[in-house]
This record gives C-alpha cells, structure tokens and sequence, in this order.
C-alpha cells in the first residue's frame, strides 16, 4: 500500500515537474529566428551589455542564457531640448572661430555672409581651388601595361 502510494506521489510530483518545465518552454520565444535589433532589445531590458558583439549567433546564446534574468527598470530617457543660438553669430565672433581653425588645420576657411555677391564670392573659390585659374602641365612618361607588371 505504501509503496502504491509513493509511486503515485512520485508519478505526480514527475508529470508536474514536466507539465512545469513545458509550460516555460512554451512561454519562451524562439529567439533564433528573432531579429538583431530584437534581440539586442530583450538583452538590454535584462540590463546586459551587447556592446561590441557583432554576430547574431553570441546574441542568440547570451539571450539564451539571459533570458530568465529580472527585467530591470530603465529611467526615460531625458529629452534633450534643441539649443539654437537666440542671434546670429556676429561677424567678429565668426571670424575668430575662423582663425582658430585655420591655426589649428593650417588651412584657410572661406564663408558666403549676407551681403556678399554670389558670383564673385564662387568665382573666388573657383580660382582657389583650380590653382588660380591656371591649368596644370600634363606629365609625360612611360605608359605602363598592366599585364607587364
């Protein structure tokens, strides 16, 4: 009679246990078949960091392992409020941004302001930037094949 009992008591506890651990697989997506975005999404609400793993097949396996964490709470993010200037920059302040970037990359810097006139400014530009206007002389030399090579 006891050993009846036992074996049902066991039989039960057994058929619980796997209706349990059924009942979690079911509830658990198929996170093979989810996409990188969705993945890297269910990984950072558990609070696991995904920087710097770049197959899809390490997420998968750290979202396998991670899945059963707690999902953490995460504050909102702040919103970040456009910083316009109220005024234009002024014509000084602007020259002396200028100036620091040309002390700092040695090049010189060329800004169309309002007033200007558009074809002389372009013309300007123009001749800076195809040498003065002058066209350079053609090289000559050996032409080479690429099969001699």
């Amino acid at each position: 009679m006891r050993r009846t009992i036992l074996r049902a008591l066991c039989l039960a506890l057994l058929l619980g246990c796997s209706y349990v651990h059924a009942e979690d697989e079911s509830e658990r997506p198929n996170l093979a078949k989810m996409r990188v975005k969705q993945l890297r999404e269910i990984l950072s609400e558990r609070g696991v960091d995904t920087a710097g793993i770049m197959e899809k097949g390490d997420l998968v396996k750290l979202a396998e392992e991670s899945y059963d964490l707690p999902i953490v709470a995460t504050p909102p993010k702040p919103v970040v409020k456009d910083e316009k200037p109220d005024k234009p920059m002024s014509n000084e302040d602007l020259d002396d941004v200028l100036r620091k970037l040309q002390a700092e990359t040695g090049q010189g810097f060329k800004v169309f302001r309002p007033g200007d006139d558009m074809d002389s400014f372009m013309s300007g530009m123009k001749n800076e930037y195809d040498g003065g206007g002058k066209s350079k002389p053609k090289r000559k030399g050996k032409k080479t094949n690429k099969d001699d090579l």
